[in-house]
């Protein structure tokens, strides 16, 4: 599953300041446009040049706190892109105590950093570390924004995603059913978000041998796949082929007999074969 990086922009603003100082500033927001527009476009060498040449300036002025602590994450993500996920959880360990103490611990910056910071170390299998990171995170979210926003959703699909990995399955179903929720009151029917979340369900539901709702699930996640690409697609044979099996756990074979033999017809239809999928 996809994991929810959330960045919040953070604005330095300064003020009356020697001339070397402003320059020094400029220079500084001018290396961090930079390597932003270069992680943007996937030039990951430039974002990195970009981004170590911006912390040291901002290394070299320890004054401007929270300009250390943005370029200590902006690198973090190069690395965490590249595969260096122990250099980047490095870097976002050190930022996150330098926004709790300079924006105070309940503060957007610090609830996007905890979840960065949980999202590296649940990357690297360390569920147990993440998981508490995670919570707060959470729980910051819902002070912050309230219990219904999407990022609060975008929150608990992580920690879902978590529990998922560490066979956890009934711990993930509320979490997943609750961002559903969120999600589909606050984004468009289409989004794939929506879609994203049903599937997880889909599987956590399965998983726990909760044959009768996995099912209602693969088809709702059915019915939004087709609307998306369309009905001759492998990623809608790829539902119903689950869809299907789980109706024969169920022994309604009957059911699942007519939508085996869609699946064949869709990838029949593309020239797919059981040996190239």
């Amino acid at each position: 599953m996809p994991l929810s990086w959330i960045g919040v922009s953070i604005a330095i603003i300064v003020l009356s300041v020697p001339a070397a100082a402003a320059q020094e500033a400029q220079t500084w927001e001018s290396l961090a446009v930079e390597g932003r527009r270069a992680l943007s476009s996937g030039r990951l060498d430039g974002a990195e040049t970009a981004f170590v040449a911006a912390l040291a300036l901002a290394e070299s002025n320890p004054s401007d706190a929270t300009r250390l602590a943005s370029s200590l994450e902006n690198l973090a993500s190069v690395y965490e892109a590249t595969g260096r996920a122990p250099e980047a959880i490095a870097l976002y360990r050190r930022a996150l105590p330098i926004w709790e103490t300079e924006l105070g611990p309940r503060h957007r910056q610090v609830a996007a950093s905890l979840n960065n910071l949980a999202v590296a170390i649940h990357l690297q299998g360390s569920y147990a570390e993440a998981e508490p990171l995670y919570l707060k995170c959470l729980a910051l979210w819902e002070d912050l924004l309230g219990k219904e926003h999407v990022t609060v959703a975008s929150c608990a699909s992580n920690l879902a995603a978590l529990y998922i990995a560490d066979r956890r399955s009934a711990d993930a179903e509320p979490l997943l059913v609750r961002a559903i929720a969120v999600r589909e009151k606050n984004l468009a029917a289409d989004d794939p978000a929506i879609a994203e979340s049903i599937k997880l369900l889909a599987s956590v539901l399965r998983a726990q041998k909760k044959f009768v709702e996995a099912e209602r699930a693969y088809g709702r996640l059915a019915a939004l796949t087709e609307k998306r690409f369309g009905p001759s697609h492998e990623a809608l044979a790829q539902t119903l082929e689950q869809q299907a099996a789980v109706l024969r756990e169920l022994n309604r074979v009957s059911e699942a007999l007519p939508i085996e033999e869609r699946v064949k017809s869709i990838r029949a239809h593309s020239g797919l074969n059981d040996q190239a999928r």
